[in-house]
């Protein structure tokens, strides 16, 4: 049973990598630019919430935060499979 379960997941892997290389390649080369613009800019929020307000840094950190995170890199991730070609989705 492993055995079939690891194949079909093989299979199911491989047709998601494009034999056009450049929507795959678009990924890192537009995903980490943004990722890092995003964290700079999550930074900023956190400095100028310990400015006017420090009693709600730990809450914006630790939960919300968190969060925001988890949802930009889910939008990321959205975006890139929504640009793949049609013969590359399995």
């Amino acid at each position: 049973m492993y055995g079939g379960l690891r194949s079909r997941t093989l299979r199911g892997c491989r047709n998601v990598v494009s034999s056009n290389v450049a929507p795959t390649a678009q990924s890192p080369v537009l995903g980490v630019p943004t990722f890092f613009c995003y964290s700079v800019a999550r930074l900023v929020v956190l400095a100028v919430i310990a400015m006017v307000a420090p009693q709600w840094m730990r809450f914006l950190h630790v939960y919300l935060l968190v969060l925001v995170n988890a949802g930009f890199l889910l939008w990321l991730w959205a975006t890139w499979v929504n640009h793949l070609p049609d013969d590359s989705r399995p």
